[in-house]
């Protein structure tokens, strides 16, 4: 029996079979898709945990990142309590806005009804006076009961602070009298009143109510 010696192994035989099959000329490089060791080892990661994904910026970038996150909620959170604050506050202010006109409006009633009670009286005693002089003709009763209507109306006004002003023989003053007319007087009632024709009234030392009417006294040539 004849030994024959063993070919050597070439790895290019295949390429030159292949060739020889028909497969000449397909130098092209062999493809290995390796997506499947991809999946491969994702499987091998345990469950629950993931692959720490990589910082897209230096670390002291995120820092400053954060911070700026941070700062913008807190700046947001200050916002709203502002806000609150102030609607807040407008609200508190109306309500003592409301208060004030409340308890403005009780004080100008309170004030009227001080001057309107004592009035009453004043009422009474002229529907007295009138019924009397209706009933017994007397008209000298009439006129009794009218001054001391009158008498009594003066003296609620004095308690309220309302004074006359106006009388002969003052000094003219133009913040309390007008002057309706002057009156030729010897000189040394030049500048007075020589007389009232409708008295003034002021509420207090300087309240002017109404000013008194009131004829002047001029010196027509002085020595």
């Amino acid at each position: 029996m004849e030994n024959h010696p063993m070919e050597p192994t070439n790895p290019t035989n295949g390429r030159e079979r292949s060739s020889i099959n028909g497969d000449a000329g397909d130098d092209k490089p062999r493809v290995v898709d390796k997506r499947r060791f991809r999946r491969l080892l994702d499987e091998d990661v345990p469950t629950g945990e993931l692959l720490p994904e990589p910082p897209r910026y230096p670390s002291y970038v995120e820092e400053l990142q954060s911070k700026l996150q941070a700062g913008e909620a807190r700046l947001l959170e200050y916002a709203e309590q502002m806000r609150q604050a102030r609607q807040q506050m407008d609200a508190e202010l109306e309500a003592i806005r409301e208060r004030l006109r409340r308890n403005m409006q009780e004080q100008v009633e309170q004030s009227k009804s001080q001057f309107v009670g004592p009035m009453l009286d004043v009422l009474d005693n002229l529907k007295r006076a009138i019924e009397a002089a209706e009933a017994t003709r007397n008209f000298d009763a009439l006129l009794d009961g009218l001054k001391v209507t009158a008498a009594m109306f003066e003296r609620h006004l004095q308690a309220f602070g309302v004074v006359l002003i106006g009388s002969p023989g003052e000094p003219f003053d133009p913040r309390f009298h007008e002057a309706v007319e002057s009156v030729a007087v010897e000189p040394e009632r030049d500048g007075q009143i020589v007389e009232v024709i409708q008295p003034g009234y002021r509420l207090g030392d300087a309240v002017l109510i109404r000013p008194a009417r009131v004829r002047v006294g001029q010196c027509s040539h002085t020595e």
